[in-house]
C-alpha cells in the first residue's frame, strides 16, 4: 500500500535500500503466488504496474474492513468516508459537520477533497462510502443516487465597476476589467477560453487562483471580478458585489447529487440517516 500511495518502491522505502530490498522481495512473493507480475520499470525506478496497483486497492479495503469489524467488537461506532470537491466541503461539509453527525447517529466522518472521476473510481473500489458528484456522471445500476442541489454560475463584479458593465454582454467585461479564475483545464476556465476565441480577444487573467474560494475572496476584496457557481456566492455572503447573468454560462448549469455504494455491515444501520443529513446540508441553496 505504500508503494501505491508513493508511487515507487524507492519512495515509499524513505531511501533505505534494506527497506527497499524488503518490499521487492514481498511483491516478489506475492508475484509467484498469483503467477502475474505486479511491477514495471519506469526509467530506473520501480513502480507497480495495473494488476499491482489493484491488488494494492483490494489489500487496502480488506484491512479497513477488518478494522471496521475490530470497531464493532469493541463496540465503536463506524466512520463514513465522503469524497467531495473543496469547494462543497468547504461550503456545506464543515460548517454543517455538527449536524451531520448528529442527525447520523453520531458516527465519525472522514472527508476526502476529490474530482468527479476519483470519487467515481474510489466509489467502486468503496475506498469511500459517500460522493458528491455532477448528475452528467453515469453510474452503476448497484449505486444509490439523490439530488442535493442544482445551480449555475454568475458574473460577479465588485460595486464600483458594475457601471463599466455591459448589460448586453457582461460576459465581455472579463477582457476590460481585472479578471480572476481558476488556473489549469477545468470546465470553467475551457468555457472562458472558449468565449475568449469566439469574441476574437486575448484571455489575460489579472490572477489565476487554485480554487473557487481564492476567487471569491479576490472579489470581496474588490480586487477583481470573477465567475462563481450562484451557490458560492449565497454562502459567501458576499456584499458590495453585483451579479450578472449570462446565456454564454449556460452550458455551466448542473444538479449535483449524492452517491453512495453497498456499504460494510458495520455501516448499514447508519447509511440512511447519513444520506439524509448530507442531504439537508445542502438544503439552504436551492
Amino acid at each position: 500500500m505504500d508503494v501505491e500511495r508513493f508511487g515507487y518502491i524507492a519512495k515509499a522505502a524513505g531511501g533505505d535500500r534494506i527497506r527497499a530490498n524488503q518490499i521487492s522481495r514481498q511483491i516478489g512473493e506475492l508475484e509467484r503466488f498469483f503467477g502475474k507480475g505486479l511491477r514495471r520499470k519506469e526509467g530506473k525506478l520501480a513502480k507497480l504496474n495495473d494488476e499491482g496497483a489493484e491488488l494494492a486497492e483490494i489489500t487496502k479495503n480488506f484491512f479497513r474492513r477488518l478494522e471496521e469489524f475490530q470497531a464493532r467488537l469493541d463496540g465503536r461506532r463506524p466512520s463514513v468516508v465522503v469524497g467531495a470537491g473543496q469547494a462543497y466541503i468547504e461550503m456545506f461539509l464543515i460548517p454543517k459537520l455538527e449536524m451531520i453527525k448528529k442527525g447520523s447517529g453520531d458516527i465519525g466522518v472522514s472527508l476526502r477533497n476529490m474530482r468527479s472521476n476519483q470519487i467515481l473510481e474510489a466509489l467502486d473500489t468503496e475506498s469511500i462510502d459517500v460522493g458528491i458528484i455532477s448528475d452528467t456522471k453515469k453510474l452503476k445500476p448497484r449505486f444509490k443516487r439523490c439530488k442535493l442541489l442544482s445551480f449555475g454560475y454568475e458574473l460577479i463584479v465588485p460595486t464600483k465597476w458594475a457601471s463599466r458593465v455591459n448589460a448586453k454582454n457582461p460576459l465581455s467585461s472579463i477582457f476590460e476589467l481585472p479578471f480572476a479564475t481558476l488556473e489549469g483545464s477545468g470546465e470553467l476556465r475551457t468555457t472562458i477560453e472558449e468565449f475568449a476565441t469566439k469574441e476574437g480577444r486575448a484571455l489575460l487573467p489579472e490572477l489565476n487562483c487554485t480554487s473557487l474560494g481564492q476567487i471569491a475572496t479576490a472579489i470581496r476584496s474588490g480586487v477583481c471580478c470573477g465567475i462563481l457557481p450562484e451557490y458560492l456566492v449565497d454562502q459567501n455572503n458576499l456584499s458590495d458585489v453585483e451579479r450578472f447573468k449570462s446565456g454564454r454560462l449556460s452550458s455551466l448549469k448542473r444538479t449535483i447529487s449524492l452517491v453512495w455504494s453497498p456499504v460494510s455491515p458495520l455501516l448499514k444501520p447508519y447509511m440512511e440517516d447519513v444520506a439524509e443529513s448530507l442531504r439537508r446540508a445542502f438544503q439552504r441553496v436551492t
